[in-house]
């Protein structure tokens, strides 16, 4: 069964480290960590290809969008001690030991330029 919405958004590292996913899994791995509030995800040796660029990039995505979404909202508030819920999000993404090639690195380098919160890759 899948985790409540309670769960999944409590989540603040996740590790599939060594799980094989096809495209479709990780797009649905990809799809399910965009509802979270995970800082570090680790997908390495996952045998990620360039059929799952495209999710991956949406997760960086989804989460850079969130928190800009957050800190534009909190300054129309004027109040920086005033934080979102969903702030925070993905600060470490771990997708070593794939086989990407050049469409992921293109995907990615687009996502990446946009999320100025993302610390380390």
């Amino acid at each position: 069964a899948a985790p409540s919405r309670g769960v999944a958004a409590a989540l603040r590292y996740v590790s599939l480290d060594g799980v094989l996913l096809d495209a479709k899994a990780a797009r649905a791995v990809c799809r399910a960590l965009c509802g979270t509030l995970a800082s570090i995800v680790t997908l390495k040796n996952c045998g990620l290809d360039d059929a799952s660029a495209g999710a991956v990039a949406g997760l960086v995505r989804s989460h850079a969008a969130r928190r800009d979404e957050a800190a534009w909202a909190r300054g129309l508030r004027r109040n920086d001690a005033l934080k979102t819920p969903g702030e925070g999000g993905l600060r470490a993404l771990d997708l070593s030991g794939n086989k990407f090639g050049d469409q992921t690195a293109d995907h990615l380098a687009s996502a990446f330029a946009g999320d100025g919160h993302l610390l380390a890759c």
